[in-house]
């Protein structure tokens, strides 16, 4: 009987293959493990351990999003300018902005004075006669003459006289007047009288909205840089020797290139290439100690010895001591070198001073 009821248990509440070992509402008699309780609340948390060491580093994490821009750094300082390109082709101009609102129309000024009326047109035509009055009484027969005797019946004497005319009777009333005649032609137009003062403008009306800017033109070549540079100068005064002499130049302050050859000294240029070449001049003038008065001093360049048109420049000096500045330049085109220029003085009577000359080969 015992064991009818331990195997009774067995089979309810303790199953032989549970791993845990344990039941519920076991018998005290069959030695079974009761299962534990519902968990109790979590204690208090310990001291924190040591730190473990750390661990690799792990994968690179995606890039964030780009910061501000930082404060836009001081300029830097301008460089040396190039010397200046030829200038490019003018862009095509942009089209034309929209016409801006018309003003409010100024005040209308005082009439003028009415002009001084024309000539009288000539008369129309006369109308048509009235009717006819009604006629006057006639006057009182004339007296009869005394009968002469009774001849033999001659012809018949010429007829008296007529009688007196009586007096006429009063005139009847007036017709009525005619139909008025066609107006004549219209007399000529007066001359027409002078005009009126202008009136005060009227305050100017709102500027117009500004047109869009035109579309901004290409860019322009960019400027050729010279490599054939030459410029020479000579600071004291100099007087030439005779008429039509070359001035000197003590010294080559710029000399770039072979395109272009001077000597410290002399007055020859010499150009010794082909292509087109920009050349000018400068000086100071003034008349000579003892020269007679007025000096008409003159420079002219010169190739090869002939004066290159539109080259000449000329002062006149009235007043002794007195200063004139002296300058010319062209464009001159050189086909067979070698070419040589000068600077031509036309009297003895002018002496010059600070004189420099410049010549660039431009291509």
């Amino acid at each position: 009987m015992q064991n009818h009821n331990y195997n009774r248990y067995a089979a309810t509440s303790y199953n032989t293959n549970n791993r845990c070992g344990c039941c519920n509402n076991c018998p005290s008699h069959t030695g079974c493990i009761p299962c534990p309780g519902p968990q109790g609340p979590t204690g208090p948390q310990g001291p924190r351990g040591l730190q473990g060491p750390t661990g690799p580093q792990g994968p690179r994490g995606l890039q964030g999003p780009q910061g501000p821009q930082g404060l836009t750094g001081n300029t830097g300082a301008v460089g040396v300018t190039g010397p200046q390109g030829f200038q490019g082709p003018v862009g095509p101009t942009g089209p034309t902005g929209n016409t801006g609102a018309t003003g409010v129309a100024g005040a209308t000024g005082p009439t003028g004075a009415a002009g001084s009326t024309g000539p009288t047109g000539p008369t129309g035509a006369t109308g048509p006669a009235g009717v006819t009055g009604v006629a006057g009484a006639t006057g009182p027969a004339g007296v009869t003459g005394v009968a002469g005797p009774t001849g033999a019946t001659g012809p018949t004497g010429a007829a008296g006289p007529t009688g007196a005319t009586g007096t006429a009777g009063p005139t009847g009333p007036t017709g009525p007047t005619g139909a008025t005649g066609p107006a004549g032609p219209t007399g000529p137009t007066g001359a027409t009288g002078p005009t009126g003062p202008t009136g005060p403008t009227g305050a100017t009306g709102p500027a117009g909205i500004a047109g869009v800017a035109g579309a901004t033109g290409p860019t322009g070549a960019t400027g050729v840089i010279a490599t054939n540079v030459l410029n020479a100068v000579n600071a004291p005064s100099q007087t030439p020797a005779t008429a039509n002499a070359a001035l000197t130049f003590a010294t080559n302050q710029t000399a770039i290139g072979t395109a272009i050859e001077h000597t410290a000294g002399t007055g020859n240029f010499i150009i010794n290439e082909t292509g087109i070449y920009a050349i000018r001049y400068d000086s100071i003038t003034s008349n000579t100690v003892g020269s007679t008065l007025p000096v008409i001093a003159t420079l002219s360049l010169a190739n090869g010895g002939a004066i290159i048109i539109a080259t000449t420049s000329s002062a006149t000096i009235a007043t002794s001591g007195d200063n004139a500045t002296l300058s010319g330049n062209t464009i001159l085109s050189v086909v067979a070198p070698p070419a040589t220029i000068t600077l031509i003085a036309g009297n003895t009577g002018a002496d010059f001073s600070n004189t420099s000359i410049s010549i660039i080969k431009l291509n």
